[in-house]
């Protein structure tokens, strides 16, 4: 026992040990302290601010940039970048904004972890309000004023890398050509969807609009298609393959969700059965047409898409798909009659009349008389090349 005394004493004298010792609790307590900082600036964080994050892959950086930019306190926060209209916007970095009387937090970096070889920003706001309707109000406020700021919209593809986009300028929906009221009848459904979100809601609807055009190649489908998304201020994510478009359609939803050609991107019948596969598509039609319809209209379709298809062979869908209120407005885009013709002629010939009568003139798609417009220089030499047509049409009959 005196030995054991004696050892504790000859320790507790040893001040290289005690000291030791004494780090060692103080760099423990130290550790401690700050994960409780830490984790109480995370609580008290959560509890009083509400954060959005948002990936130049995904939601759109550019767009809220260009919101902070306008909103920012300069004295908190001076990086900036120059946008592609060479204008000034929100650089790498912190600051803080003020929009609409609420504070925010925003930073912007480069996601350094991110498995593309493209540069993926990551962009944080924290709103300094508990009321998560600021973050709603904020979006669709980026999202208005950078539709109506630039005269562009964007139009996404997706590829083997992800989605891809491409800056087109915006098409006035004057410079698209279609038969009566067709044209007045596509804008006319979805401005009323746009306006009528709580009509849905009352009624207890699926807030969703699908709009089927249908048609022979050539009547202008996809110039429709850009020409709505231009006249409401939407982008286009066109989508070339229909498996696995489920777990990626949230992102569609502030833009319009374009599947071209349908009947091409894989068997749609389910008494078609198995089906030899395609690139992007898979092999069992059953399966394919289920996705489908769940995309569509289904429990994981997202508020407030729109979705436009088209086809040149609305009799290879299969009845389930077309069917009322799934398909919401079916249209078909045929070729121009007269009176659109004549509409088109006078837009490329200065507001100029065509002579060729009435009776003379055999109906035409869009395209062919793009063609034929694009190659006469005056509206002489296109009559001519529509009287030849319509000759060469006659003799064929």
């Amino acid at each position: 026992m005196t030995d054991l005394v004696s050892q504790l004493t000859a320790l507790s004298t040893n001040q290289l040990l005690v000291a030791g010792i004494g780090t060692t609790i103080a760099a423990f307590l130290a550790l401690q302290a700050t994960r409780l900082a830490a984790g109480l600036k995370a609580f008290i964080g959560s509890q009083i601010f509400s954060t959005l994050t948002a990936r130049s892959n995904g939601a759109s950086v550019e767009r809220l940039t260009g919101l902070i930019a306008r909103h920012r306190l300069h004295a908190w926060g001076r990086s900036y970048s120059v946008t592609e209209d060479n204008a000034l916007t929100v650089g790498y970095g912190s600051g803080i904004a003020r929009w609409q009387g609420t504070w925010i937090w925003y930073n912007l970096r480069i996601d350094e972890n991110a498995k593309t070889f493209q540069v993926v920003e990551v962009l944080t706001l924290a709103f300094l309000t508990r009321d998560r309707t600021a973050i709603r109000r904020f979006l669709d406020e980026a999202l208005d004023d950078a539709m109506q700021d630039r005269g562009t919209i964007d139009i996404h593809h997706r590829s083997t890398s992800g989605w891809q986009a491409i800056r087109r300028a915006k098409r006035p929906i004057e410079t698209v050509f279609a038969n009566g009221a067709m044209k007045a009848e596509l804008i006319e459904k979805v401005r009323w969807f746009l306006a009528n979100e709580e009509w849905y809601r009352r009624r207890g609807l699926t807030y969703k609009l699908v709009i089927l055009l249908h048609g022979e190649p050539g009547t202008g489908k996809s110039s429709l298609i850009q020409a709505i998304a231009s006249h409401f201020n939407r982008d286009l994510y066109c989508v070339d393959r229909l498996v696995a478009l489920g777990p990626e359609i949230g992102r569609f939803k502030n833009g319009i969700l374009a599947i071209e050609d349908i009947d091409t991107l894989g068997s749609l019948k389910r008494e078609a059965g198995e089906t030899a596969p395609v690139p992007g598509t898979i092999g069992d039609a059953k399966a394919l047409l289920h996705g489908v319809l769940n995309t569509l209209d289904g429990l994981a379709t997202p508020h407030g898409l729109i979705t436009i298809i088209t086809t040149n062979h609305v009799a290879a869908l299969d009845p389930a798909m077309v069917r009322p209120c799934r398909i919401d407005l079916k249209l078909e885009v045929s070729a121009l009659d007269y009176d659109a013709f004549a509409e088109m002629f006078a837009s490329y010939y200065d507001g100029a009349m065509p002579a060729l009568p009435r009776e003379a003139y055999r109906p035409q798609t869009g395209a062919r008389l793009q063609e034929v417009f694009m190659g006469a220089p005056g509206a002489a030499d296109a009559e001519a090349a529509l009287r030849r047509m319509s000759c060469r049409t006659l003799e064929a009959a």
